[in-house]
């Protein structure tokens, strides 16, 4: 049973997609299916944190989207040294 939340595979996805990324790729390297990958996309980009760069399969982050990515890193990174401090 996957115990990974909404919020880390949606976090997943625009990480995957970080350097651009075709749904394929995000899609195997989240491990999701493929109506879980379409549905993250589709919110993600209805929240304008990832776009689908025109003429291309790729999706990369918007600069919101981006923002976003390091804020949750920065704040995984804080939490990790609390807990074990």
């Amino acid at each position: 049973m996957n115990s990974r939340s909404r919020i880390e595979d949606l976090v997943g996805v625009l990480s995957a997609a970080r350097d651009g990324a075709t749904k394929t790729k995000i899609m195997y390297q989240r491990g999701l299916i493929s109506s879980q990958t379409e549905e993250y996309l589709c919110f993600l980009q209805l929240s304008n944190l990832i776009r689908r760069e025109e003429g291309t399969q790729l999706f990369r982050p918007t600069e919101k989207g981006t923002h976003l990515l390091m804020d949750y890193e920065h704040l995984n990174r804080e939490f990790d040294q609390l807990v074990t401090a």
